[in-house]
């Protein structure tokens, strides 16, 4: 009789890695989620686990340096049923000032930052043939129009 009044909870576990930018695994990183109570997790090797009932919750990771910022992610998890849940999160870096500012940009790797001289060249010959084409019309206009007002007075 007593096992009937003990109400059955239906609970699972969420658990998964989380990695970085470059998709190493994230040391020193705080894992929370909007359970009631909070629960949250420092992860050392990047990993985490909670247990949540059911419903739907916000799984938060944030990476810090010091009192910055460094990067986060936030995924979304609806639990409909007991089991195990994976969800690894990749930390994206913070979009904030500092001195990470850096590591946001994204670079390409054959770019060395200077302009290359095919693309002045090309620039440069665009704009003399259009330069040549404009002044060569200008030149033919006079002609047609004399060769006109000659065939006219004939």
């Amino acid at each position: 009789m007593l096992l009937m009044l003990i109400m059955p909870v239906l609970a699972a576990t969420i658990y998964g890695t989380i990695y970085d930018y470059s998709l190493n695994k994230a040391k020193d990183a705080r894992v929370e989620i909007n359970t009631e109570p909070k629960q949250f997790y420092i992860s050392k090797n990047g990993s985490y686990a909670f247990n949540a009932n059911n419903g739907k919750y916000s799984i938060e990771a944030k990476q810090y340096a010091g009192t910055l910022l460094k990067a986060s992610a936030t995924e979304n998890v609806t639990i409909k049923d007991e089991g195990a849940y994976v969800l690894d999160l990749v930390l994206f870096p913070s979009l904030g000032e500092g001195e990470f500012e850096e590591d946001i940009l994204v670079r390409d790797p054959f770019d060395d930052g200077k302009i290359d001289t095919i693309w002045i060249l090309a620039a440069i010959a665009i704009i003399a043939t259009l330069f040549l084409a404009f002044i060569s019309e200008k030149a033919e206009y006079p002609q047609k129009a004399i060769r006109k007002t000659q065939a006219m007075n004939i």
